[in-house]
């Protein structure tokens, strides 16, 4: 059955040339990595040189066990958003928003997990890698580990919505989510780190989650709305 002209103007990998659909989701994704990537490289200069090499040592030993925390939740979100795209491309929106739905709650649930494991026992955690003695590093280590701890549904909103709004086809709007994550955290190192030293770094990702969320959630809602009216 021939799509409607409101049908037509839906984003679509499975229509026309496929190495063009591909190059178009292609290259915001890639933007989006690059901005990452830069806003962690500020982020790194700034605190060794306003801070010093100890705090810049806390971030190093602190990364391990956080990037294992939210790498696990990374992965696990991303994977979310294919039976988002799996029911987007079969034109039931009320599938896309049961899923992202579900995958909020079960967020929640590994938010509560990593609660009753981090906060407790961060400071035994940096012990695994910083000296005993090196007693500074290990708190400001575990202080950065329990702030961003607290923050972590934050960040589970972000790759969700992120890696929906991809599935759905509109991956420019995830690549400003990023923008808006780099902006973020570039005015903490900027402003913050040099004003609050310390707590400036441990609130550096929160601040850029939770930015990325203010525009990531009126983008998903604006989207859906949008996708209601084409779909009919």
């Amino acid at each position: 059955m021939a799509l409607s002209e409101s049908q037509q103007h839906v984003e679509s990998m499975t229509e026309g040339a496929p190495s063009r659909a591909i190059i178009r989701f292609a290259i915001p994704l890639i933007l989006g990595y690059l901005l990452q990537q830069m806003y962690l490289i500020i982020d790194a200069a700034i605190v060794g040189r306003w801070i010093g090499v100890g705090a810049l040592a806390a971030v190093g030993a602190s990364s391990s066990i956080m990037f294992l925390v939210m790498g696990f939740c990374n992965g696990s979100c991303a994977g979310f958003a294919i039976p988002v795209a799996q029911a987007f491309g079969t034109r039931k929106l009320q599938r896309v928003k049961t899923g992202v739905n579900d995958s909020m709650w079960i967020m929640l649930a590994y938010f509560a997990l990593t609660v009753i494991i981090i906060y407790p026992f961060a400071d035994e955690m940096m012990m695994l890698f910083v000296n005993g003695n090196e007693q500074e590093v290990i708190n400001n280590a575990a202080r950065l580990m329990r702030i961003c701890n607290w923050f972590y549904p934050s960040l589970g909103v972000l790759v969700i919505l992120r890696y929906s709004i991809q599935g759905l086809g509109y991956s420019n709007l995830s690549m400003m989510s990023g923008v808006m994550e780099m902006i973020a955290r570039c005015g903490v190192s900027i402003w913050l780190v040099p004003a609050l030293a310390w707590t400036g770094v441990c609130y550096a990702d929160p601040v850029a989650w939770v930015m990325a969320d203010l525009f990531l959630i009126p983008a998903y809602l604006w989207l859906m709305r949008r996708l209601k009216r084409q779909l009919g």
